[in-house]
């Protein structure tokens, strides 16, 4: 974990994404390696997330206020009916955006958080992470492809 290091402010959709448990940002890493000061693979992060959520919460209660969770519903209402087809991407894109800007302006843009407690993450080889996933070494198989 990097030494001394308090607090770092972060855009708040990046952290918000963790919060909520919705993809509405590409920035998650950022905000996941440095609340765990590990170097991470994108298939841990929502596990790591999972770990990190009720610290963001425990910093910043208002990820459980009442008014966020109804923002929430609100999203996951606004994508009632809406498939996941090429056409419908753009649309989707766009509920993000204009729900995001909504919460942006209530919130501000970035927001400072802490690194989870020490002790509190244990850091794990992502390989042998994937293995468990998987369910153990002899249900995983690997492909070598050679140029």
């Amino acid at each position: 974990m990097e030494e001394n290091v308090k607090e770092k402010e972060f855009p708040f959709a990046d952290v918000l994404d963790i919060v909520i448990d919705r993809v509405i940002s590409n920035g998650i890493s950022k905000v996941l390696e440095f609340m765990t000061g590990d170097k991470l693979l994108s298939s841990q992060f929502p596990g790591v997330a999972e770990k990190c959520r009720p610290y963001l919460i425990k910093q910043h209660p208002l990820f459980d206020s009442k008014e966020m969770r109804e923002a929430v519903a609100d999203f996951d209402e606004r994508f009632k009916g809406i498939g996941v087809k090429d056409k419908d991407i753009e649309k989707r894109h766009q509920i993000v955006q204009d729900w995001l800007a909504v919460q942006i302006e209530k919130y501000g843009k970035t927001i400072k958080i802490k690194p989870i407690p020490p002790g509190a993450y244990k850091s794990k080889d992502p390989i042998e992470e994937a293995v468990e996933m998987m369910g153990g070494s002899e249900k995983v198989s690997v492909k070598v492809i050679e140029y």
